[in-house]
């Protein structure tokens, strides 16, 4: 799956990936964490 390729060489998607089981609470975190840190990663 392209999903998980890109989980291996991102490290930020693979954590958004290990986490996408919690729901759409992790998602929006996720938004708002890559927002305050200015996209990086």
């Amino acid at each position: 799956m392209v999903e998980v390729m890109l989980a291996k060489q991102d490290i930020g998607y693979q954590i958004h990936y290990l986490f996408r089981p919690v729901g759409t609470r992790w998602q929006l975190t996720s938004i708002a964490d890559e927002s305050m840190l200015g996209g990086t990663g």
